[in-house]
């Protein structure tokens, strides 16, 4: 066995196990803004899943299930009365509301 076929076996294991854990970090830090968000006033909240689904309860409306697609950090909501579009900032979203263009949702923790 030549040198090159030695280190490329040993070499593998090794790289096989870099690719495994840049899928896993990869793919757990695409979905962190996954979860429940809440007003300012804590009065409405929005719910984002994992499945692609969202729910929205807004100035006592409910307007139940609906979509939304995240795109870098733009994000789009559909649901049964429209849609709208806001942007992902960290742990806040700005925007998304059938009444002010410039609603602010903090995530909700724990």
């Amino acid at each position: 066995m030549n040198k090159f076929q030695n280190l490329s076996r040993r070499m593998l294991p090794v790289i096989l196990v870099l690719l495994l854990v840049g899928l896993l970090f990869g793919c757990s830090g695409s979905k962190s803004f996954v979860g429940k968000y809440v007003s300012r006033n804590n009065l409405d909240q929005l719910e984002l899943k994992s499945n692609g689904t969202c729910y929205l309860e807004e100035y006592g409306n409910d307007y139940g299930k609906g979509t939304y697609e995240v795109e870098g950090t733009s994000i789009r909501v559909e649901f049964a009365y429209g849609w709208d579009e806001g942007k992902i900032e960290g742990d806040t979203i700005i925007g998304i509301s059938l009444w002010d263009a410039d609603k602010t949702w903090v995530k909700k923790r724990g």
